[in-house]
């Protein structure tokens, strides 16, 4: 968002998150993280965890088709027929079936399971277990800790 819509520099907004880190680890090694963290009431830390939970369930519902952009209304209910979204329903519903018999593991059992059937349905790509790591060359030491201020 800051490089693209506010047209700053990726290298300076990388020097951005290197002094907010910089400052984060100078706090916490200093024990007011504690005194922050105790500064902050205990319903905001739980409408916090609410929201980080939403923002990820969209995300999700969004990546399996279930929610769609909608220029009216901003989300729309998607193609219930498409196999992506039958197989993400078939996903949620298996993990509360799951998660209601309390078995341990149940959200990735569930995950394991909708991928295992997604693959042979040609909606999940198997690209094996691990692969060779990207490169750091394009972005090791590239950032503008002095092009950080000047924003």
């Amino acid at each position: 968002t800051v490089v693209i819509a506010m047209k700053i520099p990726w290298q300076s907004a990388l020097g951005a998150i290197f002094i907010s880190g910089s400052i984060f680890v100078l706090i916490s090694a200093l024990g007011f993280i504690d005194k922050i963290i105790l500064a902050v009431p205990e319903t905001l830390k739980n409408a916090i965890a609410v929201g980080i939970g939403l923002l990820i369930a969209v995300v999700g519902l969004e990546w399996s088709g279930l929610v769609v952009d909608n220029p009216g209304t901003l989300v729309t209910l998607g193609d219930l027929k498409s196999p992506p979204v039958l197989l993400s329903l078939f996903g949620i519903t298996l993990i509360a079936i799951l998660l209601s018999l309390r078995v341990k593991g149940a959200i990735l059992w569930g995950i394991m399971a909708t991928a295992v059937l997604g693959i042979p349905l040609g909606i999940v790509e198997y690209h094996g277990l691990t692969s060779k790591p990207p490169s750091l060359l394009p972005t090791l030491f590239k950032l503008d800790i002095i092009g950080a201020f000047d924003l």
